[in-house]
């Protein structure tokens, strides 16, 4: 794997890794370098995330949500909505200080949301900006490429009645596919590349109803499958299915389709607290605890399609949100009803979710267990080679250690060089679903 190489978005940085085993004589046997020393992800190593941390232009960017997130040694998601068409305050060059901030001082790994307006997620056919938004998308990316290399097209196109100029204000399937294909594809011709890895278009968040995978099914049957980079999801509480059922079928749909392998994000997720009831506020205290350990646990069964990360919606209660969002909002809560500390408090009880320390999830589906996954957490990566390494042995040498015994791939007792090549084959990279048949 050749320095500076990127692997399905994640970033690979190299330097050498010997792995040496002695003969009975003494001498070295198996010398071996391995480009993946230090091999990280650009992009958060944790579950959780928040949807707008609140910025103003010309203030001091509030460090409440680093303390929420324990930033900058955990970090985690930020996911923020810009429109090209709704002036500088919804615009790239308004919010590029807080990106810069998030990505270089707090360890965040920030997904732009990109819609044309509020009132028009998407230009409508005979809009005339319509033939020029792939290039204003560009433009936009171009502006935050430094800092940001995952963008979702459009919002909820499926909402009904919620879109100016569309028939019955709802987005057909078919129409939304074909911008999203124009967007993504200008994307990565035109745009400038990002240091954090290669740019990740993803395909709307449907809105949740009891129509919304039907849709979804449509959309995605309506674009040629390579050209869809992955997916963002939504789910709540308090709907008609339960958050669990709502992300699971949308995931039942997308693995329909052949796509297990592209990355999934829920971009919103989170339930409605009316302000002064405490009942309620305490009920979203307790979705916010079950909502992430849910998803958690969904990510380490063999066979689930991960969700690599989860932004509440909202944090912000004050700035990108007027108000109109409080009763979701965690900052709102952290000044109202139940005390800081309650665990029936919301930002406490995002707190606590935090220190539980969920790793983000694979790209992809987690698969059955892959010899060189060392560790069991689904990738084979520099972890799994330090152990590797570790017991390596050379040829003619048997391994016998029981905490060894592992490593032993081939059909003989030693661990050298043969052994080694079916590791090569087997390594994915960090969070890299690994594949299940690499021995062969």
């Amino acid at each position: 794997m050749p320095a500076g190489a990127t692997v399905g978005g994640f970033s690979v940085r190299s330097a050498g890794i010997e792995i040496r085993g002695r003969c009975p004589a003494g001498s070295v046997m198996l010398v071996v370098a391995l480009a993946a020393n230090s091999i990280g992800r650009a992009d958060s190593a944790a579950l959780y995330g928040i949807h707008w941390w609140g910025y103003t232009q010309g203030q001091s960017i509030d460090q409440t949500p680093a303390t929420l997130l324990d930033c900058p040694a955990y970090g985690g998601w930020d996911l923020e909505t810009l429109l090209t068409h709704e002036g500088y305050f919804w615009g790239p060059w308004y919010i590029l200080p807080l990106y810069a901030h998030l990505a270089t001082q707090q360890n965040m790994t920030v997904i732009t949301r990109v819609d044309y307006r509020w009132s028009e997620t998407v230009p409508a056919p005979g809009n005339p900006d319509s033939p020029g938004w792939p290039a204003a998308v560009v433009d936009l990316v171009n502006t935050l490429a430094d800092f940001c290399h995952i963008w979702v097209i459009g919002n909820e196109p499926n909402h009904i009645g919620a879109y100016e100029h569309w028939p019955d204000g709802t987005i057909p399937p078919a129409d939304y596919a074909a911008i999203y294909r124009s967007v993504r594809n200008a994307i990565h011709t035109s745009a400038r590349s990002s240091r954090l890895g290669p740019h990740v278009v993803l395909f709307t968040p449907v809105a949740p109803n009891p129509t919304s995978n039907d849709w979804l099914a449509e959309a995605i049957d309506a674009v040629p499958h390579e050209e869809i980079d992955g997916f963002a999801i939504h789910a709540y509480a308090r709907m008609w299915i339960s958050f669990h059922d709502q992300f699971a079928s949308q995931l039942q749909v997308i693995d329909a389709k052949g796509l297990r392998d592209r990355p999934v994000y829920m971009t919103e997720m989170g339930i409605y607290a009316q302000p002064g009831n405490l009942t309620e506020e305490a009920a979203a205290a307790a979705f916010c605890r079950e909502a992430f350990a849910d998803v958690n646990t969904w990510n380490q069964g063999l066979g689930h399609h991960n969700i690599i990360g989860m932004t509440w919606f909202v944090y912000d209660s004050n700035q990108q949100n007027t108000g109109i969002w409080n009763p979701f909002s965690v900052e709102y809560y952290l000044g109202e009803g139940y005390p800081l500390g309650d665990p029936n408090d919301l930002f406490t009880a995002f707190e606590q979710t935090v220190d539980m320390r969920y790793p983000a999830g694979l790209v992809g589906t987690r698969g059955w267990p892959v010899p060189a996954d060392f560790d069991r957490d689904g990738d084979v990566d520099a972890a799994d080679f330090d152990h590797f390494r570790d017991c390596a042995t050379g040829p003619a040498i048997p391994q016998w250690l029981s905490d060894c015994l592992d490593t032993r791939l081939d059909s003989d007792v030693d661990v050298d060089q043969m052994d080694f090549a079916i590791f090569q084959r087997c390594f994915s990279g960090q969070g890299r679903s690994a594949d299940p048949l690499c021995r062969w």
